[in-house]
């Protein structure tokens, strides 16, 4: 793996969990405008709800990250020796900031109270530890399965449980059904014409291997028996951001032929 691949890669973990980050910063003002609403702003389960409304989005986020680089091309155990190191800091970074947040809140009920949020804070945090330490010794597998799409004769029929389409992305409980399909050697083929469009194209280094990064996770998923839709997706879209940014649009009509590809597995 090259220097270039690599540091993009830690690049958009660590902006994916600065976005986390960010989600959770308003996950908790939504809990203290609900508290507030029902008279128990100033209440121990006010507080609860907020510890867990933290373990809910670092739990979340441990399983993207791990997810990640588990879907690297190449050894698991290479690729989290490339990678840990940055995965490992900008969580712990994370899990910090917002122990201090949590804790604070605590703070005007007294000793006690911020005893018992800090054991239920500490316990999570060990957790989660414990977590990243499995993935490093190999043992670690996702808390939820990830989506995942059958292949028959090129076509991919998409499961359930995400955007496709018009269907509305649900929660991990929820069923759903769609009739899409994909054509993967459609998808390949559009690849294949956007890898090459960015080869022949004036970028920077930086650009250059952020776009190699996302086309590196979806290809070896176009040639699974069963690809998981949530990486081909949550890839495309970060290509979606990256083309955007881009000036002059060099790289638009490539991209717009393969989004149109593989439109089955991009929500809208």
């Amino acid at each position: 793996m090259s220097v270039a691949f690599r540091d993009a890669f830690d690049r958009r973990v660590r902006r994916h969990v600065e976005i986390a980050s960010e989600r959770l910063a308003d996950a908790q003002r939504q809990v203290l405008a609900e508290y507030a609403r029902r008279g128990l702003l100033r209440s121990g389960p006010r507080l609860k709800r907020q510890a867990q409304v933290r373990r809910e989005h670092i739990v979340d986020l441990i399983e993207w990250c791990l997810s990640e680089v588990g879907a690297l091309p190449g050894d698991v155990a290479a690729n989290w020796s490339e990678h840990g190191h940055a995965v490992t800091g900008a969580l712990t970074a994370l899990m910090a900031d917002t122990h201090t947040t949590v804790l604070s809140a605590a703070a005007p009920f007294g000793a006690a109270a911020q005893d018992a949020i800090r054991a239920i804070l500490n316990k999570d945090d060990a957790n989660a530890l414990a977590e990243l330490g499995e993935f490093g010794s190999g043992v670690w597998r996702p808390r939820s399965p990830r989506q995942e799409i059958s292949v028959t004769s090129n076509n991919v029929n998409v499961g359930s449980g995400s955007t496709v389409g018009s269907i509305q992305q649900a929660g991990n409980a929820a069923h759903q059904q769609s009739g899409s399909t994909i054509d993967i050697n459609s998808v390949q083929q559009a690849l294949e014409e956007f890898e090459r469009a960015v080869s022949e194209a004036e970028l920077s280094e930086e650009a250059r291997s952020e776009i190699g990064v996302e086309i590196e996770t979806i290809r070896p998923q176009l040639k699974k028996a069963a690809p998981s839709a949530v990486i081909v997706r949550e890839s495309l879209k970060t290509l979606r951001n990256i083309v955007e940014g881009l000036a002059a649009g060099a790289l638009t009509p490539q991209f717009v032929a393969l989004m149109a590809a593989a439109s089955p597995l991009i929500s809208t």
